[in-house]
C-alpha cells in the first residue's frame, strides 16, 4: 500500500525551481559577475530535483510488515516492532524500543488521508490522540 505527496506541495516545488532556476540564469546573463547566479540555479535545480522525486515515488509505503518513510533521507520501521502511535496536530509518530518515525499527514495525498488514518488505527497498537491542552511539551 503506497501513499503518494499532496499535489499542491509537489507543484510549490516545482514552480519554486523553475523560478529559481530563471531567475539564475537570467542573472547569469545580465550580470556575469554577480555570485549569486550561482545559488539561484544550485536553488532552482535542488527544488525541481525534490519536485521531480515526489512526483515519481511514495511519501509512505507498507511493505512486507514495515513502514518506509520517502525523501531524501528515507526512513523505515518494522509494524511488528511499533509499540505505540501518538497523534498531535495531524502528525502521526510511530515509537518503537530505540526509534519513532514522525508522518506528516499533510504531506499524504488529500484522498489518502482518511485511508492512512483507519490503516494507523488498525494496527495491534496502542493509539494516542492528543489535543492541544493535554498534550504535554517535553
Amino acid at each position: 500500500m503506497t501513499f503518494r505527496y499532496y499535489k499542491k506541495i509537489i507543484w510549490k516545488e516545482l514552480i519554486l525551481g523553475s523560478l529559481f532556476f530563471i531567475l539564475g540564469i537570467y542573472f547569469a546573463v545580465t550580470e556575469p559577475d554577480n555570485i549569486f547566479r550561482y545559488g539561484f540555479i544550485v536553488v532552482g535545480l535542488l527544488h525541481l530535483i525534490s519536485g521531480i522525486y515526489q512526483l515519481k515515488m511514495p511519501y509512505l509505503k507498507f511493505d512486507n510488515g514495515s513502514l518506509i518513510r520517502g525523501g531524501l533521507i528515507s526512513k523505515s520501521v518494522s509494524l511488528s516492532e511499533v509499540e505505540k502511535i501518538r497523534k498531535f496536530a495531524g502528525d502521526y509518530t510511530l515509537f518503537t524500543s530505540d526509534k519513532k518515525l514522525k508522518i506528516n499527514s499533510e504531506l499524504v495525498n488529500k484522498s489518502q488521508r482518511e485511508e492512512l488514518n483507519k490503516y494507523l488505527r488498525s494496527l495491534d497498537v496502542t493509539f494516542e490522540e492528543a489535543s492541544l491542552k493535554e498534550y504535554k511539551y517535553s
